[in-house]
C-alpha cells in the first residue's frame, strides 16, 4: 500500500484534482413529482448540485414554459437564480405569470445575443461565486443554446451578409458548455439549458416517440440528465376546442 499511499498524498495536493466522487448535496425540483422521477430515480430529486441539465424538445414544445416552472421551484426551495436569456422568453410578465418572483435579491437576469456573451455572464458569475466562498445554492438557466449565434454570425449581419457558420455554433457550444461542467461539479450550483431538437431522416427511428428526435451530438455530452418535451394537446369533445397544457417528458 505503500505506492497508493504516496500516491494520494501527492495527487490531494494538486489544484483542481478531486479525490471523491460524492453524489448531489441537493436536488433543485422540477415541480412536478413525475418528471424529478423520470429524471433522476428520485420522486423528491430533480436537478442535482454540480450537474447540468438540458430540457430539450421542438419548437413550441413548452420547453420555456417547463423551463420557468423549474425557476419557480427553485425559487420555493430557497434557490437563487441566474437567467441567461437568448431568446427573449423569460421576460419578467412572464416569469410573474408562472408564478416566479423576478424582483427576488437573489434572481438575476442577462439578455445575450452571442456564444461569446453567454460564456462571459455565466463564467464571471462562477469566477464571483467561487471568489467570495458563496455556498447559497443557485441554479443558472440558459434558454436557449439555439438561439445564441457567434460572433462571426453576428458581424455578417451587421454588414448585412447572410452566410452559413459552417457548423461553427455547435462547436463553439461545446467549447462554451465544457468547462461549466467542470466548474459548477463542487460549488452549490446546478445548470439548465433549453435545445431544439430536430425530426430523423431514419424511418425506423422515426417510429420511436424518442429516437424520432434527435439533439447535436456535439452538444449532448456535458449534460448528465437530458429530458425530452413533446406537446400533447387537450381537448374539449363539446366545442371541438383544444385548450390547456399537457407535456410528455422523456428521460
Amino acid at each position: 500500500m505503500d505506492f497508493l499511499n504516496e500516491y494520494n498524498k501527492d495527487t490531494k495536493k494538486m489544484e483542481g484534482i478531486s479525490t471523491s466522487a460524492p453524489g448531489p448535496r441537493f436536488w433543485i425540483s422540477t415541480g412536478n413529482y413525475i418528471i424529478n422521477k423520470i429524471i433522476s430515480g428520485k420522486y423528491k430529486g430533480g436537478i442535482g448540485q454540480g450537474k447540468m441539465a438540458a430540457l430539450t424538445g421542438p419548437s413550441s414544445a413548452g420547453k420555456s414554459f417547463l423551463g420557468g416552472n423549474i425557476i419557480k421551484a427553485a425559487q420555493d426551495m430557497g434557490c437563487g437564480v441566474v437567467i441567461v436569456d437568448s431568446e427573449n422568453a423569460l421576460d419578467d410578465p412572464f416569469m410573474e405569470a408562472i408564478g416566479a418572483n423576478p424582483h427576488d435579491d437573489y434572481y438575476v437576469y442577462r439578455g445575450v445575443s452571442t456564444i461569446q456573451q453567454g460564456t462571459a455572464v455565466v463564467s464571471s458569475f462562477l469566477k464571483s461565486y467561487r471568489k467570495h466562498k458563496e455556498t447559497k445554492p443557485f441554479l443558472i438557466v440558459i434558454d436557449s443554446l439555439d438561439a445564441m449565434i457567434t460572433e462571426s454570425a453576428m458581424s455578417a449581419y451587421e454588414d448585412g451578409i447572410v452566410k452559413g457558420d459552417q457548423g461553427q455554433q455547435a462547436k463553439q457550444l461545446k467549447t462554451m458548455l465544457s468547462p461549466f461542467m467542470h466548474e459548477i461539479k463542487d460549488l452549490n450550483v446546478a445548470m439548465l439549458c433549453t435545445k431544439q431538437v430536430y425530426k430523423t431522416q431514419d424511418p425506423i427511428e422515426a417510429k420511436n416517440p424518442v429516437t424520432e428526435w434527435k439533439l447535436t451530438e456535439a452538444i449532448k455530452y456535458p449534460f448528465s440528465q437530458i429530458m425530452l418535451v413533446t406537446p400533447l394537446m387537450l381537448r374539449d369533445d363539446a366545442p371541438k376546442k383544444y385548450e390547456g397544457i399537457r407535456l410528455k417528458v422523456y428521460g
